[in-house]
């Protein structure tokens, strides 16, 4: 999805950040309660440098 209804956001996971499915684990729970959210990893620097 793109476009005005869109945003994107980088979260800093740490210098040892979790595995894909891990983070998977860990988010479940508490993006039940935020229809229309997706988390995942941005493989090979994909996200936006964080300043």
């Amino acid at each position: 999805m793109s476009g005005a209804a869109s945003a994107r956001y980088a979260i800093g996971l740490g210098r040892n950040p979790p595995d894909a499915d891990l983070l998977a684990e860990v988010a479940d729970r508490w993006l039940k309660g935020l229809p229309g959210v997706r988390l995942g990893p941005a493989e090979g620097g994909a996200g936006p440098t964080l300043r």
